[in-house]
C-alpha cells in the first residue's frame, strides 16, 4: 500500500511531500513527489508508532493478574493511542506470580506487539519501594535469575536493580548480556551508582522518581545520570511525575539519543477516578493522579503515550525535539528495527491532524482510524 503526507517526523528530521510503500509490515520505498494511486494524507502527519517500555497496564487490566486474553485486549488498547510495541511491567511480586507473568509474555511475543517483560521489582530498596509491597521485596543474591533466563529467555529483557542492595553489582556484572539492567526504586549513593554502571547498567528508571534526591555533595543517581554519555533515562512525561522544567533540564543535559519517554501506566488509565489495584496494593484515582490509598505516594500513571506527546508540545518542545525518545530510542534499546521513516524499518505508524491528535494507525500494510480499532 502506498501513502502520500504533506508532512512527516523521522527522528530529528522533517520529511515533506512524500509518498511511502509499506508492504509485509516494513517500508519498501519512499518517494518525494505527489501520488495520484496511493491513500492521499494531504492534511495529515506522519510518524512511527510509539514504544512503551515501561507500563504495568490500561483499562482495568493489571499485569500482575492480567490473563493471556487480557495481553491481547492490552494490545488492542493501545493501538488506539499509537503505540504498536510495549514492554509489560510488574511490580514486586512473589516468584509464582513472576513466573505466570513471564509465561503470558512469552506467549504473547508472536503477535508482534508485545516485544518481551519488564520486572520493576522485586530488587528494589525498601526505602525507595514507591508503590510496592515491601513484603516481595528480595535481595538479588536470594532471586532465581539464572533459572527465569534459562525458562524464559527472550521473554524476560529488562529487570530493575538497586546497586546498593547484596548481591546486585554481581548480578549486574554477570547477566548483562542477557538482560537489561535498570536501575531505579534506589537510595545508591554516587558511589554505588558508578559502581552499577561499571558493572554494566546502562539505563535508569523514571528519573527522578523513586531515589534518593540530588545533593551538591553527593549527586547520586539523579546527578551521575545526567552527566553520563553511556546511559539511558525514562522519565513520564504526564507534568505530575515532573514539572516542565525539570524535563527541560533533561534534554538540557542528556543526548536525546539517551532519553525515553514512558508510561508507567497502570490499570486505571482510561478509567476515571475511583478505586483501583496495583498489584496487590489499593490504588484511588482522583483527578487522574493515582496514589496509594491514604497516602500521597504516587502509585504510577494514568498516562496514555500520545497523551504524552501532546504534553511535550504543550509545555514548548517541537516534535523534532523529542520524537525520538518516543520511538528511535526505546527500539535501539530493545533490538527492534523501527522507529525512522526509512526503508527496511517497520511500516506501523501514526497519523495525526494538524493539532497533534491521533487520527489513525497504519499497520500491516492497512489503515485503520482510530474509531474504527476494536478496543474491547
Amino acid at each position: 500500500m502506498k501513502y502520500y503526507f504533506k508532512k512527516g517526523y523521522s527522528g530529528t528530521k522533517i520529511i515533506e511531500d512524500f509518498t511511502i510503500k509499506i508492504e509485509r509490515d516494513k517500508i519498501v520505498n519512499i518517494t518525494f513527489n505527489e501520488c495520484h494511486d496511493c491513500i492521499d494524507f494531504t492534511d495529515a502527519i506522519l510518524t512511527p508508532s510509539f514504544v512503551d517500555i515501561h507500563t504495568h497496564g490500561i483499562k482495568g487490566i493489571d499485569s500482575f493478574t492480567a490473563s493471556e486474553e487480557d495481553f491481547k485486549k492490552w494490545e488492542r488498547v493501545l493501538l488506539m493511542h499509537g503505540v504498536q510495541f510495549f514492554v509489560p511491567t510488574i511490580v514486586s511480586a512473589p516468584i509464582p506470580v513472576i513466573e505466570n507473568f513471564l509465561t503470558n509474555v512469552k506467549s504473547s511475543i508472536p503477535r508482534g506487539n508485545i516485544l518481551a517483560g519488564r520486572l520493576e521489582g522485586p530488587l528494589i530498596s525498601i526505602n525507595k519501594k514507591g508503590a510496592h509491597n515491601p513484603k516481595n521485596l528480595i535481595p538479588p543474591s536470594k532471586f532465581p535469575i539464572k533459572h527465569l533466563i534459562s525458562k524464559y529467555r527472550d521473554a524476560l529483557k529488562i529487570i530493575d536493580i538497586a546497586p546498593e542492595l547484596d548481591g546486585a553489582i554481581e548480578m549486574i556484572k554477570n547477566f548483562n548480556e542477557s538482560i537489561i539492567f535498570s536501575i531505579g526504586h534506589t537510595d545508591c549513593t554516587t558511589e554505588k551508582c558508578v559502581e552499577g554502571f561499571n558493572a554494566g547498567s546502562r539505563h535508569v528508571t523514571h528519573l527522578f522518581n523513586a531515589m534518593r534526591p540530588f545533593h551538591h555533595r553527593d549527586p547520586g543517581l539523579i546527578g551521575e545520570s545526567l552527566v553520563r554519555d553511556d546511559v539511558n533515562v525514562e522519565f513520564i512525561a504526564d507534568l505530575i511525575h515532573l514539572a516542565p522544567e525539570t524535563i527541560k533540564l533533561i534534554f538540557k543535559c542528556k543526548k536525546l539519543e539517551n532519553i525515553v519517554m514512558i508510561t508507567d501506566s497502570i490499570s486505571a488509565t482510561l478509567m476515571g477516578d475511583g478505586q483501583y489495584k496495583l498489584g496487590e496494593l489499593d490504588v484511588e484515582v482522583k483527578e487522574g493522579v493515582a496514589k496509594i490509598k491514604g497516602t500521597d505516594t504516587i502509585a504510577g500513571s494514568t498516562l496514555t503515550l500520545d497523551k504524552a506527546f501532546k504534553n511535550m508540545i504543550s509545555i514548548g518542545f517541537k516534535p523534532e525535539q523529542f520524537l525520538s525518545a518516543l520511538t528511535v530510542n526505546p527500539s535501539r534499546i530493545m533490538g527492534i528495527n523501527h522507529g525512522y521513516i526509512d526503508i527496511g524499518n517497520y511500516g506501523r505508524m501514526n497519523v495525526f491532524d494538524t493539532q497533534f491528535n491521533l487520527k489513525g494507525i497504519i499497520r500491516g500494510d492497512k489503515y485503520q482510524e482510530v474509531g474504527d480499532i476494536d478496543g474491547y
